[in-house]
């Protein structure tokens, strides 16, 4: 999923991921991820995003999640 956007007022979400803050205002923002629902992971990369917020109900819960995102991994 690729999702690039210049204000989050005006458009913030693509499908599951929502931009919530940008670095620099007014600049345009990307979020590039992939999911690999097998291994319950989600990876990518962002530009200019501050924070990102993501809604992910097609992995069901219960089990551990690997969420790896400019070259940082949270699990």
């Amino acid at each position: 999923m690729e999702f690039t956007t210049a204000s989050p007022a005006v458009s913030s979400r693509c499908h599951w991921a929502r931009i919530e803050a940008q670095l620099v205002p007014l600049e345009p923002s990307t979020v590039e991820l992939v999911v690999e629902e097998g291994a319950r992971k989600i990876s990518g990369t962002t530009k200019n995003v501050a924070r990102l917020a993501l809604e992910i109900p097609h992995l069901p819960p219960g089990e551990p999640l690997t969420i790896e995102l400019d070259g940082q991994s949270l699990e």
